[in-house]
Parts: structure tokens; sequence; C-alpha cells
């Protein structure tokens, strides 16, 4: 899988020195039976069987993953170090469907409902962090 998330900066001409971009390749799983909170794979990284490509939906192909059909529950999970010394960490999860769940280093977070929720300014203290994200998309909406 290519990362096609290099030049992805929303806006490279204002990016601070300590910013750090997590777009790129996550571990993923699909929860169709959403059993996900109840097993606790928050704790449970064998629980991601494949990889998607940040920021791309998994039904573009551009996520590597490329499958349209419908998913009611989707976990993302990826671990990363913050800079040496950064102390507070701001973690920004932007434009997200309907309900929304981030847990870090198995702690629950932040815990959302609205339709593209925005789940910015998630603080946290962390020289290395785990963090998984649990996304509940609306079900297709009827033709009549």
């Amino acid at each position: 899988m290519t990362d096609q998330t290099s030049v992805l900066h929303p806006r490279p001409r204002v990016t601070r020195p300590d910013w750090v971009d997590l777009n790129g390749t996550w571990q993923f799983a699909y929860d169709d039976a959403d059993v996900g909170i109840a097993e606790r794979w928050q704790e449970n990284p064998g629980k991601f069987d494949r990889q998607i490509v940040v920021p791309f939906a998994p039904e573009s192909e551009m996520s590597g993953i490329g499958e349209t059909g419908f998913h009611p529950v989707l976990w993302y999970r990826r671990t990363f170090a913050a800079p040496a010394g950064a102390g507070r960490v701001l973690l920004h999860f932007g434009a997200v469907d309907y309900r929304a769940g981030v847990w870090v280093n198995g702690d629950l977070v932040n815990n959302g409902t609205n339709a593209s929720v925005d789940h910015g300014k998630i603080a946290i203290q962390a020289e290395g962090a785990e963090v998984e994200f649990r996304k509940v998309q609306l079900g297709p909406l009827p033709t009549k």
C-alpha cells in the first residue's frame, strides 16, 4: 500500500515546528456486529486485522481498502510518539460522522455524538501513545 499523504497538510504554509501529522497508515477493523466495546477492542491490538491510509474513507481506493458496502462501526488504531518534552499534546480528529469515541492508552478520553463531529483539542499527557478511534456511521438513508 502506497502512502498518499505526504503532501496533504491542509495549509502547508501554517505548519508549526512541533506539529505531527497522524495521516498515513493506521490499523483498521470493521465491527459490523458492534461488539468492539464489549470485547474491549481498545485494549486488544490483535482485533485490528487490516490497514487503512488516513485521511481517506474506507470506501475510497486511496484508503487501500476501497470497499463501498455499508459498515456501521469502524475502528482505527495508531501508535505514535509525541515530540520529546512535548508535555501536553492535542489530538485533532476532524469531520467524523455521527458518533465517535477516542481511547488513549486504553482510557476513553472523548465520546461524542453529532453529525460531522469535530473531535478536536483532546488533551493528553504523553511521550508515546496508543490511540484507538471508534467511528459509528449513520445507516443508509431510506430511498422513500
